[in-house]
């Protein structure tokens, strides 16, 4: 591929797009799952322990 500004800028668009659809799809997996009836836990004290 030949370096320009053209494919520079071709490039800039492709992968901001695609970070972008990547997070508003895991947005909507989120949604989808929070109205199946998934629901949230907070964290204890075990979880926060580190172990080796």
């Amino acid at each position: 591929m030949e370096f320009s500004s053209k494919n520079v800028l071709k490039l800039f668009f492709k992968h901001t797009f695609l970070t972008f659809f990547v997070v508003t799809r895991t947005i909507w997996q989120s949604i989808k799952l929070k109205n199946l009836g998934l629901s949230w836990v907070k964290v204890t004290k075990e979880d926060q322990v580190r172990r080796y």
